[in-house]
């Protein structure tokens, strides 16, 4: 316990200065900053006291939570895995007074700070911003409701933990883990957790989570049409239609706490059982 106190913070440390370093971040926060610059110009163009609620919660649902927070964190928490075990040196670190546990949590938390630091600072671009955008000097008389500006925070922090600890264990496991994290994004996330509530498996997806949470936290009158547009897709259709298909909030917080826990329980089994001595190391 000892040595995995002493460690786990130069990890995460090291590990944070080595991807903030890195010139592929810069690409991610480029690719972080299109949300806020969607928002803010779909809010002074398109917007007015009627609508701005609902274009923040389109933009928000479809770029920031189906896009930018599941691809950013998958990357992330695969690479600061992949990267230590292709440059060889883990093989030094697990041959010294160094646990494989320190490592993998250390990576994996690592993987979450930057994600925080990239997405938390596109989404407080376009919290800070779009509250000014109906103030004279600026074009159009959008508002935008409190309820509704702030509904992302609390998804936008728990995502990027499920999602890191889920690209931690492709990491540790697959050889082609940014291969298998794509795969799991497109074909999981975006798929599975797009068919209707009745179909149950929805529920193993983060992004489910994420946009029941969100739902939940937007202002009901001035995003009316959104979480009508939710509720009906959540029933697939049908007239009969139930605020029970989406999840609660605290039953959201619980499937990612579920979800966090199971991946990096399997993270530290697959890290601790395997072989990085060896040339399985690349199998």
């Amino acid at each position: 316990m000892t040595a995995f106190l002493r460690c786990y913070p130069l990890i995460v440390a090291q590990t944070v200065r080595e991807v903030l370093l890195s010139r592929r971040t810069l690409l991610f926060v480029a690719l972080a900053l299109a949300y806020p610059v969607v928002a803010i110009v779909a809010a002074q163009r398109l917007g007015d006291s009627r609508r701005v609620d609902e274009l923040f919660c389109g933009v928000t649902f479809g770029v920031y939570f189906q896009g930018l927070v599941p691809i950013v964190s998958m990357f992330f928490a695969v690479s600061t895995v992949r990267e230590e075990i292709a440059s060889r040196t883990l093989v030094y670190l697990i041959t010294g007074p160094v646990p494989r546990a320190a490592i993998w949590l250390g990576k994996f938390t690592a993987a979450v700070l930057v994600c925080w630091l990239i997405l938390g600072s596109a989404l407080a671009i376009a919290i800070c911003v779009l509250p000014m955008i109906g103030e004279p000097g600026w074009r159009g008389d959008a508002s935008i409701t409190r309820a509704t500006l702030l509904a992302p925070i609390l998804p936008a922090l728990l995502a990027p933990v499920a999602y890191c600890a889920i690209g931690t264990v492709f990491g540790v496991r697959f050889q082609r883990a940014m291969i298998t994290g794509a795969v799991y994004v497109v074909g999981w996330e975006y798929v599975v957790g797009s068919t209707p509530a009745q179909a149950g498996v929805r529920s193993l997806t983060v992004v489910d989570s994420a946009r029941a949470m969100f739902f939940h936290g937007v202002d009901p009158e001035a995003a009316r049409e959104f979480r009508r547009t939710m509720l009906l897709w959540a029933s697939g259709g049908r007239r009969n239609i139930s605020i029970d298909l989406i999840p609660s909030i605290p039953e959201a917080v619980w499937n990612l706490a579920i979800l966090a826990g199971v991946a990096l329980a399997l993270a530290l089994w697959f890290g601790l059982r395997r072989d990085y001595d060896s040339a399985s190391t690349d199998d």
